[in-house]
């Protein structure tokens, strides 16, 4: 069965109508990418290297593939209106076809690496955020990775602002798993655990201990995050990874239909 001339341009003119749209949703995936990896995925590498920069690499670098290719087909679609004694499109569409299929092949796989690499991060932000916190005092990069989580997330340590007690995190010396041993140190946290909610001055030394000058009562208020920091971290890169799945998933779906 062959088509007509009308039927075969009219199914032209529905894909050439297509491709832009899947070329802006291509665009789109390519500048969220290299936001997130500017944002969430340098707050992550800071804690666990290079966790953060891989999977927007990827989807950066396969989307900009993805464009290439939907320009070429545009172009053949483009030619195939002309009269064929000028231009032979079949075999330009042909090479657009497989290549068509090759670009859904990697997106299918970038997104199951996410997934998966989504699990392993999991377990690498556990063990990266602890890390960086035993390092706190004599390490200025886990110092600044420390700080610009618990400032960007309003949260303290990693389950719970009662791990800095147990940290001597404002003097260098002791960089030993204290952690494991858990030997008080101070009811003290840093600086950037302080809440931005609260409209009086925050107390991040004697969290615990009640106060004369501003009338603070642990009891009834503290001027600090009080929840952990991984969890927090954990549900971003998640929320992250199902907004990059769910467009890859759309884009698949929108070729498949231009493609075949």
């Amino acid at each position: 069965m062959y088509l007509s001339w009308y039927s075969f341009n009219n199914i032209r003119m529905l894909l050439m109508a297509c491709m832009p749209v899947i070329i802006f949703y291509l665009i789109w995936l390519i500048n969220t990418s290299e936001g997130i990896r500017s944002e969430e995925g340098t707050l992550l590498d800071l804690v666990c290297w290079p966790d953060g920069n891989a999977i927007p690499v990827i989807i950066t670098c396969g989307s900009i593939i993805a464009v290439v290719i939907e320009l070429y087909g545009l172009y053949q679609l483009f030619k195939a209106g002309l009269p064929k004694k000028q231009y032979n499109v079949m075999n330009g569409l042909f090479y657009y076809v497989w290549s068509l299929i090759i670009i859904i092949i990697i997106f299918l796989a970038i997104m199951f690496y996410s997934g998966l690499q989504s699990t392993i991060i999991r377990a690498k932000i556990k063990g990266g955020i602890t890390k960086a916190m035993l390092r706190y005092a004599n390490h200025l990069p886990s110092k600044i990775a420390i700080d610009r989580l618990q400032t960007r997330f309003h949260c303290c340590g990693r389950v719970g602002y009662q791990e800095w007690f147990f940290i001597p995190w404002y003097s260098a010396g002791q960089t030993t798993d204290v952690l494991s041993v858990r030997k008080f140190v101070a009811d003290n946290v840093p600086y950037s655990c302080c809440s931005m909610d609260i409209m009086q001055p925050c107390i991040h030394h004697g969290v615990t201990k009640k106060g004369t000058i501003y009338k603070y009562d642990p009891s009834s208020q503290l001027t600090i995050w009080e929840a952990g920091c991984e969890e927090k971290l954990i549900s971003e890169m998640m929320s992250v990874s199902w907004r990059f799945n769910a467009v890859m998933s759309l884009i698949i779906i929108a070729m498949t239909f231009c493609g075949f």
